[in-house]
């Protein structure tokens, strides 16, 4: 005996047991006009395809050009870099050059004007020293001629007597 399939269980499910023929049966006219419809569509795809090619090779050389002017600029950024840092080096070596140099005549000039005052001083001593010696002087003279004076009237007075 032979078993049999519930199909309202199994609804989809063909039974290959059964002798139903297929309902699918396709003609050579419904094939050659899916078989057109398909070559179209694959050159249309082929078609897509090459476009598509173009323009990722069109992509890939926009890309190319900016990498290179992209290099290209780093390059420039890089000298002008370097440039720019040896200018900066060599604005500072002048600089301290020149500073030394500045540093260098004003402890020059520090110690000339240190020497000029030391001489405007032992000058001031020399003439404060003059002037003890002048008011000394003058004292001297003044005392002598008071003297004069004394001996002027003293042999005044010996010549009245």
């Amino acid at each position: 005996m032979q078993k049999e399939l519930n199909h309202q269980i199994f609804e989809g499910y063909d039974d290959p047991s059964s002798s139903a023929p297929p309902q699918t049966i396709l003609s050579s006219t419904k094939i050659e006009g899916l078989l057109t419809q398909l070559s179209k569509e694959i050159l249309s795809l082929k078609l897509k395809i090459k476009e598509q090619e173009k323009v990722s090779s069109e992509n890939t050389r926009k890309i190319q050009v900016l990498q290179n002017h992209l290099y290209k600029l780093q390059q420039n950024l890089r000298d002008a870099h370097l440039r720019l840092e040896k200018q900066v080096k060599t604005h500072l070596q002048d600089t301290s050059q020149k500073l030394a140099v500045l540093k260098k005549d004003f402890k020059s000039q520090l110690l000339s004007e240190e020497k000029i005052q030391a001489l405007i001083d032992r000058h001031n001593q020399n003439i404060q020293r003059l002037e003890v010696r002048l008011q000394q002087t003058q004292k001297l003279i003044n005392e002598q001629e008071l003297q004069l004076l004394n001996y002027k009237a003293y042999i005044q007075e010996l010549r009245k007597s």
